[in-house]
């Protein structure tokens, strides 16, 4: 069937060709790649720089045929508000599920202008050990300045039974500068 779907920041509308959704919504790009390994989503820990506005977004979210799915974003930005930014952005992911564990890929081209280098490119893989999740990610960022910045991650999650202990680890390598490791420990609890 089809729906339509209200929430405020989003009007959306789903069926058996997938979903389409505008308004804010985060980043695709954000949610398979990055999230992957931030496992406190509070943690301070340094993360490449994403799209500038995730309030203008058309998204694409594609049905899971047999363990694949993609999705498509195109951000409107303001240039008035973002000046020297192109008037869109484009970010797109993809993800493989095969049961025991699941492959993600992304990109972001981070709106900028057409004849910029200026790119954000990803990829991470997340297993199911029992009751841990074990979740590594890479990504490869080339900024403004032309600088690359790579930052490779491995994240721990394990499911107590109350809560969970997770643990995340990440190095940043800086093409000029100081290359940084960096980590964030936790535990939650149901009460």
């Amino acid at each position: 069937g089809t729906g339509t779907d209200f929430d405020g920041a989003v009007v959306g509308i789903d069926g058996s060709f997938g979903k389409i959704e505008v308004g804010h919504t985060d980043s695709v790009y954000e949610d398979l790649i990055t999230d992957a390994v931030d496992v406190t989503n509070e943690s301070g820990l340094d993360q490449a720089s994403l799209s500038d506005d995730e309030d203008n977004m058309l998204t694409y979210y594609s049905p899971e045929m047999n363990g694949f799915s993609f999705n498509a974003q195109l951000g409107m930005v303001d240039e008035a508000e973002n000046a020297g930014n192109a008037e869109q952005s484009f970010i797109a992911s993809a993800a493989y599920d095969f049961g025991a564990g699941a492959i993600h890929v992304g990109y972001d081209d981070y709106g900028i202008t057409a004849d910029s280098d200026d790119q954000l490119v990803g990829i991470a893989a997340v297993f199911t050990v029992g009751l841990t999740e074990v979740s590594l990610a890479h990504e490869m960022e080339t900024g403004a300045d032309e600088k690359d910045t790579d930052y490779t991650g491995i994240a721990l999650t394990y499911d107590y039974g109350m809560g969970s202990l997770y643990g995340q680890y990440q190095s940043i390598s800086v093409e000029d500068g100081d290359d940084q490791s960096q980590y964030a420990v936790g535990a939650s609890a149901e009460v």
